[in-house]
């Protein structure tokens, strides 16, 4: 292995791995060193990529933008790894009250949501309570991104650019022209940690809200063809629809990398418990899942150097819709490593 890179980059989660990539391909001479990704969102996320989400119903004005990136990223890694990736979703999405419906009313109409805003229905199976309505949301996706950050590690492995180590910060040694860790040297590093950021000497001060998240693998007593969201989410997770993915709850807070991946009985027993108030169908549990979502606690992701080491990068923050907006912002960050285009402002201004 060459000990000489133009960037190291710190985590194999999906904003390091989807980064290295496009620096790879770019011809760039890249090192990602990873932890295994311990407490990681992205390696347990169902990667679902939802065009209006939240109470208010409401989309971004640069999700088609970003849609259209990303759906363009993951058929590409598809070709590459020769793994399917990428799902298209059917999505009914139950409403909960008077207002949500008047929410509805007014951006079904809109021109930024005639793409995604499907048909109304009065009642819908399976759900159990159809007070307000069910409508159909549109060009609902899910990443399969345990199989794509698995893919991608032995990709990695194979052009030289993957190491299992944990970094201890303090080892790092940042000068003017180079960065040194040990026997390595790069002209950059990437901070691509996740929640593990709030370690970081370089970023402790950028604005985090952590949030963990738990999902359960569960098998239904009959079989579901779309997702079915009512706050909470259930995505058939096999081809017959009989087992699905139930998530995710949010627990605010601090954790410690082994409370991350720890799971608990009680989301556990809320999740099932919003599945039982919420439709008609009975789950069995097979499996249960932690981890911690790196959220910003204003719109936009961390991007772009320090302050004080221009050569010390931040690539973080994207919380949990990683899926829709890690590949558009990996495409602006590589052309400002490569060619020196400039970042949004919105994405560097905390830096």
């Amino acid at each position: 292995m060459s000990q000489t890179y133009d960037s190291i980059i710190i985590g194999q989660g999906l904003a390091g791995s989807i980064l290295a990539y496009r620096l790879l391909i770019s011809g760039k001479k890249v090192l990602v060193i990873d932890n295994q990704h311990h407490g990681s969102s992205s390696k347990v996320a169902a990667g679902i990529i939802n065009p209006i989400t939240g109470y208010r119903l409401i989309t971004n004005v640069l999700l088609s933008k970003q849609r259209e990136c990303s759906l363009r990223l993951y058929k590409e890694l598809e070709k590459l790894l020769n793994q399917k990736l990428v799902s298209e979703l059917k999505q009914f999405r139950l409403l909960k009250s008077e207002e949500q419906a008047s929410f509805w009313e007014k951006r079904k109409n809109h021109s930024t949501y005639k793409d995604y805003a499907g048909d109304s229905f009065s009642s819908f199976e399976p759900f159990l309570k159809n007070d307000f309505g069910v409508v159909e949301i549109h060009k609902t996706l899910r990443i399969h991104t345990s199989e794509l950050l698995l893919n991608l590690k032995q990709w990695l492995i194979k052009n030289n650019s993957y190491l299992v180590q944990k970094i201890h910060h303090h080892k790092i040694e940042v000068s003017t022209n180079k960065i040194t860790i040990g026997q390595l040297e790069s002209q950059n590093i990437i901070f691509c940690e996740g929640y593990q950021v709030r370690h970081n000497p370089w970023w402790k001060h950028l604005p985090f809200k952590l949030s963990k998240g738990e999902i359960l693998k569960v098998e239904l007593d009959r079989p579901i063809n779309a997702m079915l969201n009512w706050r909470q989410w259930l995505v058939p997770d096999s081809e017959s629809g009989k087992t699905a993915l139930l998530g995710a709850n949010y627990e605010w807070g601090e954790f410690s990398n082994e409370d991350a991946c720890n799971v608990t009985s009680e989301a556990r027993e809320y999740l099932m418990m919003r599945l039982a108030n919420n439709t008609k169908l009975n789950a069995k549990l097979i499996e249960q899942t932690a981890g911690v979502r790196p959220t910003p606690t204003h719109r936009y992701p961390y991007i772009g150097s320090h302050k004080e080491s221009s050569n010390v990068f931040c690539f973080n923050g994207f919380g949990s819709k990683g899926c829709l907006t890690i590949p558009y912002y990996s495409s602006l960050f590589a052309d400002h490593l490569i060619k020196n285009t400039p970042l949004p402002e919105d994405v560097t201004r905390w830096l």
